[in-house]
């Protein structure tokens, strides 16, 4: 069995963070034998720990070279984990894979990351693939959709039912579940909620990147001044958000662009209808059905949306429509990706000017 050295900057329990350490054990069905290696750190090492994959924390290219030597290959996660992995990879003749997060946009970090040499390039989504193969021209480009554990997140229906009793238990629930951050739109989703007046809301997610700024405070004022504040239930940063998203009538992604969205194949896998804004991943992920699109940062459409959902009292929908985003088909893509780079010639390490230019999240 080969071995893959999986990187990423960033130890914090995000989405991509939460996928990768998903990811890892499932790479064993096929050949790969995973080892992570975090930039610092943090909470996921206890996922990976849990999923008995090995965890080393590094720092500085002695450290990153020594944990990739040997392996068969280098993924990384994101910009920053192209950062840490790709340079190692190129000085130790491994091909590297750089798994990206977000759609290109033409920032400035991505261009220092796409100077470092790489074998292959994943996006979450068709929309990504144009701009990431006019970023790196050299590279093949191929689309790894993220992915849950469909079955087992389909079992945790009814799991949020006592919550929703207690905080809903005369109106229907909508809320919005993800990391905090003004692009996530969790302000549109607060002036959403003023034009319905029947429900209650949650927001739960918590600032766990450490560059939010103040955006947590002026949340909380937000609803204050809007008039809302009593109708609002700000969660924070939670462990099981299954049972938040179960507790739901309608969830939202309110995101100003969404590369993919997780929570979006959660509530399908739940069979709780989705209200989101027309951005990459919600776009592709909702073609099928389960749920409604709109434009980003219109709250009026928002709101116009989610009264309709709730309006429809629909039963819940089935989990089969998740199943196109199962993390064992993720996992899947992703090896026969590996296999296919394992060959792949290398190039010379990036420059440490490249290296160096990535700011913190990218």
């Amino acid at each position: 069995m080969r071995r893959v050295l999986l990187v990423t900057h960033r130890a914090v329990p995000g989405g991509a963070q939460r996928l990768l350490a998903a990811v890892a054990p499932r790479l064993r069905a096929h050949g790969w034998e995973p080892v992570a290696a975090l930039g610092e750190p943090g909470p996921i090492q206890r996922s990976f720990d849990g999923a008995g994959v090995p965890v080393h924390v590094v720092a500085g290219e002695e450290e990153v070279d020594a944990v990739a030597r040997g392996a068969g290959a280098v993924l990384g996660l994101c910009a920053e984990g192209h950062r840490l992995g790709g340079p190692a990879a190129a000085r130790l003749g491994i091909p590297a894979v750089w798994w990206r997060m977000l759609t290109p946009r033409g920032r400035p970090y991505e261009h220092a990351a796409a100077a470092i040499p790489v074998a292959a390039v994943a996006c979450l989504t068709a929309t990504a693939v144009p701009g990431q193969r006019a970023l790196t021209p050299g590279a093949p480009v191929e689309v790894v959709p993220a992915g849950i554990d469909v079955g087992a997140t389909a079992a945790r229906r009814g799991a949020g039912r006592a919550l929703r009793a207690r905080i809903a238990p005369d109106g229907p629930l909508v809320g919005i579940v993800g990391r905090l951050d003004p692009a996530k739109g969790q302000d549109d989703f607060l002036r959403a909620a003023t034009g319905l007046p029947r429900a209650r809301f949650a927001v739960v997610g918590g600032a766990i990147v450490g560059h939010e700024g103040d955006f947590e405070a002026r949340l909380h004022a937000l609803a204050r001044e809007l008039g809302i504040e009593d109708r609002v239930t700000f969660a924070g940063h939670v462990g099981d958000p299954l049972m938040w998203i179960d507790a739901l009538d309608v969830a939202v992604v309110a995101s100003h662009h969404e590369a993919f969205g997780l929570v979006c194949v959660e509530a399908l896998a739940l069979g709780v209808p989705v209200v989101a804004t027309a951005t990459d991943g919600p776009a592709a992920i909702l073609r099928a059905g389960g749920g409604v699109l709109v434009p980003p940062r219109d709250p009026a459409a928002l709101a116009d949306a989610i009264g309709r959902v709730l309006d429809a009292r629909a039963p819940r929908g089935p989990a089969a429509l998740a199943e196109p985003y199962d993390v064992a088909l993720t996992a899947r893509r992703l090896a026969t990706l590996l296999d296919r780079v394992s060959g792949a010639p290398r190039g010379r390490a990036g420059s440490a000017a490249a290296r160096d230019a990535l700011p913190a999240g990218a």
